[in-house]
């Protein structure tokens, strides 16, 4: 996962599930997560609600490949961008519905 290496200290994928690092330099604090658009994605628009319930597996194996320390609060925290600002809205709605589209706004 290329993110990986841009996400906090930044891991390669021979450092996935340990506490090493590229480097000690903290660069982006956040991205967009492609498992989770993709277990929403399925979920909605093949009418499988059980894919949502691999948000949390999701969430288990991502962070065995991204650092999400943040220095200034020493606390682990993500800014994971959405899929209502930008073309994934547009795909999630034009293969599902206006209805869908309320996930947005909540």
């Amino acid at each position: 996962q290329r993110y990986g290496t841009m996400t906090g200290r930044g891991r390669d994928n021979t450092m996935y599930n340990q506490d090493i690092f590229i480097d000690d330099i903290f660069t982006l604090k956040g991205g967009i997560v492609y498992p989770y658009y993709w277990y929403i994605f399925t979920a909605m628009v093949y009418k499988l609600p059980e894919y949502v319930d691999g948000l949390p597996l999701a969430y288990v194996e991502e962070n065995k490949i991204i650092d999400t320390l943040d220095p200034s609060t020493q606390r682990h925290e993500y800014a994971m961008w959405t899929f209502c600002n930008n073309h994934d809205n547009w795909r999630l709605q034009s293969m599902t519905g206006f209805p869908e589209f309320h996930m947005c706004l909540a």
